[in-house]
């Protein structure tokens, strides 16, 4: 009888001894069993430190230690995988739905591109009679290279600096005014406009400071209007 218990509780240990079969009923379970759960994976183990997180922190939103617990380490460690997977498929499709309106957008401003130029020609300096009056003269040539009269357009102008990093950024637009309202097919047009410097930013400073020579610029198109009333808009 004696051999049959021994036999019995032998065989009781065994099967206990899979980590796996640890019933978690709190987060406090994986530090009470911590010598059997050195005895999974490392791959295992970051899981079930993963699930155990996931589901203190969903205790604090409102949800039910129920909800999460009451399920072996085996159970956790395979609910997180599938979460883990899921998080994937999940962050995979926006990347994919990122990058296909990133692509959208570049196509739009790239047909935006050709019906316009806008160049950056130079930039100046003006000092104002006050502190608060100083501004910097921007000079940029525009050109139609569409077959069709423009009477507006409207985009961001940005300047950098030779390391890339951005100075200026403008909101832009022209109505061409100055041309009774219209650039026909073809022709150009100097454009002369100022923005204020703010000497509380550092970036003013530096791009009223910073030569034309020393400086890069990018023109993002935003919306280009024809004398027939169609129109070119990167939304749309």
């Amino acid at each position: 009888m004696k051999k049959l218990i021994a036999i019995l509780m032998i065989g009781l240990l065994a099967a206990c001894s899979d980590p796996k079969d640890i019933l978690l009923t709190k987060a406090e379970d994986v530090e009470k069993n911590a010598e059997q759960i050195k005895k999974l994976s490392d791959d295992e183990k970051k899981l079930l430190v993963a699930y155990v997180f996931r589901a203190e922190a969903g205790q604090i939103f409102g949800a039910n230690a129920s909800d999460n617990y009451g399920i072996t380490v085996g159970e956790a460690i395979k609910r997180q995988k599938q979460f883990a997977e899921e998080q994937k498929v999940k962050e995979e499709a926006k990347k994919a739905e990122e990058e296909k309106a990133r692509k959208e957008l570049e196509a739009k401003r790239t047909v935006l591109n050709s019906a316009v130029d806008v160049i950056f020609v130079h930039h100046e300096f003006q000092q104002g009679k006050y502190k608060y009056d100083d501004k910097v003269r921007i000079a940029l040539k525009i050109i139609n290279k569409s077959d069709k009269a423009i009477t507006g357009i409207k985009g961001i102008l940005t300047f950098t600096d030779k390391f890339d990093d951005v100075l200026k950024k403008v909101e832009f637009k022209s109505d061409f005014i100055e041309l009774d309202g219209k650039l026909a097919p073809g022709k150009e047009f100097d454009f002369s406009g100022t923005v204020d410097v703010n000497h509380f930013i550092q970036e003013d400073i530096k791009f009223a400071e910073t030569p034309t020579k020393d400086m890069k610029f990018t023109y993002e198109p935003e919306v280009v209007i024809f004398e027939d009333g169609s129109k070119l808009e990167v939304g749309k």
